[in-house]
């Protein structure tokens, strides 16, 4: 049914007669006005939800707890403080050398930073950054209530406490309150009513501004997100357009012919106008990025059809990696709805089928997997495996909303009963087939369900007091329920503001001394992190502005994480750790590292420079350019340390071996739990290890000390110490969280240091003097007596302008990083970073704005709409 008319403005474009127009216009003020309050106290409410949560948990700023959580901790952190940098003018927003070993970042800033909210991290210090995430989450939970309540005003005009019920349950859906740390994907959860309001628009009354701005936003805010916007605006297109032809769908083809040519339109514009963003994005992606995974067509089934309605009742349970339970959780007053909207005899039966297709299409799109894969952007998500299920809830809201505007504010006591019967029947039906992680919460829900049911039929329009104490009960019952969804889920979130500002200060000051009083080109890094001692996994070198082999991003540049894996340094293509190995840790440059243990082969500069860390100085380390005879990588299955010797002999053009195997006098095993290897060191120095099968949360020990576990990501190169030749070393491997293996694949190697010193000798003694690696610049100096190839440590990719001795020259690929040929004598290496697809893209942002700008001015001049403005200057006369 549609809505009251608005304004004086008909379908046809006409405006009514005085007396009937300046009614609607004061009914349309009052309208206006409860809107306006209702949205208000919406407003006060959700803020108040979450000042609850808040309090109970000790989060920030009611206590010392933030909402950095799970990735957020291990990569959005240092992002942020990276863009901070960056808005202050202290890196490039196109280029970054602390990107790892560097790397283009428009991928990366299109996906986590692209969002216009983030510019507020300019007025954020790094020693707060922690403290201006969690601000920053609230707030965007906020706006998903303002643009839900916006939407339902606009597109169902349902009365406006329904309306600031249901954009409650919007705002804190089971969806936002399980990913809201990954605070990246929040935008399209904000934009995605607005989005809806425009496609109504679009389908209703023929207009395309609205959806064009929101599509726009979506894709431009966050591409991933933006994809999966894309597909429900084609869903919701569908959704309105039947419900706008009804019984008729299939008579009006030349109507929806229409409609659909200028939907499409709308959308390709819409699209394209994010050229300036996207295209450089895409074109670095589809280079650097995973190859395709075909395994996604596997006709698999994540969980029984049934049982995936679990999540609508209140429970803790974390469904953010599971696949057994999509995170569809929106209170029990949209439910209700939902539920009385499927089952009432007063819903047609057209759209109850509508209703029923729809919801039911989409748990099958959570069920069956290569559904659940084509709507994760053709990938199978290694966490957080149903990215897009706001859409189920939003559909959800949709359909809550169409059952108040066809039914009224007071169901029938007989309907709403059973709806509520169904509801606490399906609760204790899961609970008995799988009992609930917190029977409390499930309790509690089916008491807000039968409360609420009873209080909306209640709702006589006639008795003021009547309306107003069970609408109190009811906005009650939705507070209390959603404080307790989100008190269940940041139970866990342990992280504290106070550890950040100490951690990031401490850091900071470190790499800037550092850097004072060494003001050179090289790299660092650190064998820790915030949140360990051990494991390096982090993105941190971004945050502290240092070129590092430490990256983790879901925009990483996978062919050179394929290079460090097979060095040794990571079992993942997502996540590059640093362990230190010396001989690889010098070709790249890494010249000082930060560790809370000694790092073999490394000289130490000094203790304790931080509480408990200490500085080491790797006298072999090279710059970050020097001459290279290595011209592809090493081909063949190969160990780690036969890659190194081999990527080594490529670079001197000549055999290097510097590793000589240990040897094993003995191996025994439990074959249980545990296994240990006698081995004897067969050079002075370094002595390290490689599982080839080594699994996750396996733990090793060295002469009975542990020295480390394996997480998911690094089985890698381990470096047990140093040792003299000849010194009996015992190795034990406990499984630890992970599986025993009958052979782990163990492979063990010491570094003769007198021929390795040898070999940095012998490459270092035409030294490439690397003068600025900063921004996008990276300047070099270098003189030889023959034309020599040089190869910069810097991440082979398209982009570059090379200039030798200011003359324009090329360069090419050699061992995944850049090779540049250079003549006899004294030479200048001027490289500039310039954004491969950079000027086509702004042209695409043009050409689609002005043509849709243009199609929207012929569009009014040809129908000679009159403006508001035009229509109260008729109004008054």
């Amino acid at each position: 049914m549609e809505g009251k008319q608005r304004n004086c403005l008909d379908r046809a474009g006409t405006i009514d007669s005085g007396e009937e127009c300046k009614m609607k216009l004061l009914l349309t003020n009052t309208d206006k006005k409860r809107s306006w309050i209702f949205g208000v106290s919406g407003v006060i409410a959700a803020t108040l939800i979450l000042a609850l949560a808040f309090g109970i948990q000790k989060i920030y700023p009611f206590g010392d707890r933030t909402l950095v959580y799970h990735d957020m901790q291990y990569q959005y952190t240092d992002f942020f403080l990276w863009f901070r940098n960056v808005l202050h003018g202290e890196d490039s927003i196109v280029y970054s050398f602390a990107k790892g070993l560097g790397g283009n970042v428009v991928a990366l800033v299109a996906y986590y930073l692209a969002s216009p909210f983030n510019l507020l991290a300019y007025f954020a210090t790094a020693e707060n950054m922690a403290e201006f995430l969690t601000v920053l989450i609230g707030m965007k939970l906020i706006l998903c209530h303002v643009t839900a309540y916006i939407y339902l005003t606009k597109r169902f005009q349902t009365p406006p406490f329904y309306t600031m019920i249901l954009a409650i349950g919007y705002a804190f859906m089971g969806y936002n309150v399980l990913q809201c740390s990954n605070v990246m994907w929040l935008d399209g959860v904000i934009i995605l009513p607005i989005l809806a309001w425009g496609i109504y628009g679009c389908v209703w009354k023929g207009t395309k501004g609205i959806y064009f701005l929101a599509l726009f936003y979506g894709v431009f805010s966050n591409w991933y997100i933006g994809y999966i916007l894309c597909l429900f605006a084609v869903l919701y297109f569908l959704f309105e357009l039947i419900l706008k032809n009804g019984r008729n769908f299939f008579w009006k083809g030349l109507d929806i012919f229409r409609q659909t040519g200028r939907f499409a339109a709308t959308s390709v514009l819409a699209v394209m106008s994010t050229g300036m963003l996207f295209l450089p994005q895409a074109l670095q992606m589809a280079k650097e990025g995973e190859k395709f995974d075909w395994s996604i067509f596997r006709g698999e089934f994540s969980f029984p059809f049934l049982s995936g309605a679990r999540d609508l009742f209140l429970n803790g349970d974390k469904l953010t990696w599971s696949e057994s339970n999509p995170p569809i959780f929106v209170g029990s007053f949209m439910i209700l709805w939902v539920v009385l909207f499927l089952f009432s005899k007063k819903t047609e039966s057209w759209k109850r089928y509508l209703a029923v297709g729809f919801l039911a299409g989409g748990m099958v799109v959570f069920n069956f997997k290569p559904f659940n894969y084509f709507f994760s952007v053709l990938k199978v998500p290694s966490s957080h495996t149903y990215r897009y299920a706001f859409l189920y809830s939003f559909f959800l809201l949709v359909v809550a909303a169409l059952c108040i505007q066809e039914q009224g504010e007071k169901p029938g006591k007989r309907e709403m009963g059973k709806a509520v019967g169904i509801l606490v029947f399906l609760a204790l039906f899961y609970d008995y087939i799988q009992p609930y992680t917190s029977r409390r919460g499930l309790y509690m829900c089916c008491f807000f369900i039968v409360a609420i049911g009873f209080c909306l039929t209640g709702m006589d329009e006639k008795k003021t007091r009547k309306r107003l104490a069970f609408g109190a009960v009811i906005l009650a019952c939705t507070v209390a329920e959603f404080v307790g969804k989100l008190t269940m889920e940041f139970m866990d979130h342990t992280q504290s503001a106070s550890m950040y500002t100490d951690y990031n200060s401490s850091v900071q000051k470190v790499v800037n001394a550092i850097k004072t009083f060494d003001p050179g080109c090289y790299r660092m890094d650190k064998t820790f992190t915030r949140f360990s001692d051990r494991s390096a996994c982090n993105s941190e070198s971004m945050a502290f502005g240092y070129s590092a082999v430490s990256h983790y991003s879901s925009t990483n540049n996978v062919k050179l994480a394929e290079i460090l894996k097979a060095m040794g340094y990571s079992s993942d293509t997502t996540i590059i750790p640093f362990t230190s190995m010396l001989p690889m840790d010098s070709l790249l440059g890494i010249k000082y590292v930060l560790s809370k243990y000694p790092i073999a082969g490394y000289e130490l500069v000094e203790k304790d420079v931080a509480e408990g860390i200490d500085l080491y100085r790797n006298p072999y380390a090279l710059s970050a350019g020097y001459p290279s005879m290595l011209s592809k990588l090493p081909e063949g299955q190969t160990g780690v340390f036969e890659y190194q010797e081999q990527f080594l002999s490529g670079v001197l053009g000549e055999s290097a071996g510097f590793y000589t195997k240990v040897d094993v006098a003995e191996e025994s095993t439990d074959s249980l739990s545990q296994t240990e290897w006698k081995i004897h060191a067969t050079e002075d120095g370094p002595l390290y290890v490689y599982f080839t099968n080594g699994q996750p949360g396996m733990q090793i020990y060295v002469n009975g000390e542990y020295l480390c576990q394996n997480n998911w990501y690094d089985n890698t190169v381990r470096c047990l110490g140093e040792f003299q030749k000849g010194e009996t070393v015992i190795v034990q491997v406990r499984k630890g969280s992970g599986p025993y293996m009958k052979d782990y694949g163990f492979c063990g190697v010491s570094l003769n240091m007198e021929q390795f010193a040898r070999t940095m000798e012998h490459i270092q003694r035409n030294p490439c003097i690397v003068q600025k690696m900063e921004g996008t610049t990276l300047l070099a100096e270098y003189e030889g007596e023959e034309p020599t190839e040089l190869m910069f440590t810097v991440p082979y990719e398209t982009g570059w302008r090379v200039k030798v001795n200011g003359k324009d020259a090329s360069y090419v690929e050699k061992g995944g990083f850049i090779g540049v040929e250079v003549p006899a004598g004294k030479n200048q290496i001027e490289m500039d970073y310039e954004l491969p697809g950079g000027g086509a893209g702004l042209a695409l942002t043009m050409i689609g704005i002005f043509v849709f700008g243009l199609w929207e001015f012929l569009g009014k001049r040809a129908t000679g709409r009159p403006s508001k403005k035009r229509i109260r200057s008729k109004v008054s006369s």
